[in-house]
């Protein structure tokens, strides 16, 4: 299976077991969070569903990462504040900007059960910061990734063959070396040259990464600096 395949199917499985029965977007609530020292950034409520006594499923978006040890004060803060009794309560967080994908959840199941999906901040910030250009001196782009594999794609060129590297926060790294079709509209088309699935991806001239199958467009990566893109390396 490529890797492609293996993050459209992470993904749809995580898409159907993170929501939980009768949940619906309702308009996003102005509660702020936990005082200083606790949780230093306002957080909104955008889903609060009860179903019976069985079980309660929240929810929050934040505006940037925080600890386990925030998402732990942030849980209980919302956990305090329901308004019946339920035997579980599954909270799920997005990030601002991302409201498509948990980054984590905080689950009572009965007990709790604190979960960072995506990636730390300190992981992140990381990735974010990672210089590239002398071990990639024929960059194309890089990108950060969440959920299936926690890490920053890098698509570049060496000795005239494009490739895909994914660097985790640990300093591993996986390769692939991509053969690329050039598209109408200035679109890019990357594949796997060993693959044997129908997954590739898709470079925009703006700089999106996207990841398709066969149907449609199931995710897409904003770059993580435009400033790096260069697309004119693959023409």
């Amino acid at each position: 299976m490529s890797i492609l395949k293996l993050y459209a199917v992470v993904v749809f499985v995580f898409l159907l077991t993170a929501c939980g029965d009768g949940s619906q977007d309702v308009a996003e609530s102005s509660q702020v969070g936990p005082q200083a020292g606790v949780l230093n950034t306002a957080y909104r409520v955008k889903n609060d569903d009860y179903t019976g006594g069985l079980k309660r499923t929240v929810e929050v978006e934040l505006p940037e990462r925080v600890s386990a040890e925030q998402l732990q004060a942030l849980a209980e803060k919302i956990k305090a504040a329901q308004t019946h009794k339920t035997d579980r309560t599954f909270i799920s967080y997005t990030l601002e900007g991302h409201p498509s994908m948990s980054w984590a959840t905080t689950h009572y199941n009965p007990d709790l059960e604190v979960s960072v999906l995506g990636l730390s901040n300190e992981d992140y910030q990381q990735l974010l910061s990672k210089s590239l250009h002398t071990e990639y001196p024929q960059l194309v782009g890089a990108w950060i990734g969440e959920r299936v594999f926690n890490a920053l794609y890098i698509v570049y060129v060496n000795d005239g063959v494009v490739h895909q590297d994914l660097l985790f926060p640990n300093g591993e790294k996986l390769s692939y070396p991509m053969k690329v079709v050039k598209e109408a509209g200035g679109m890019f088309r990357l594949e796997e040259i060993d693959g044997d699935e129908p997954e590739f991806l898709r470079l925009a001239p703006s700089g999106m990464l996207q990841f398709w199958n066969e149907n449609r467009n199931f995710t897409t990566l904003v770059p993580r600096d435009p400033a790096e893109i260069n697309l004119a390396l693959l023409n």
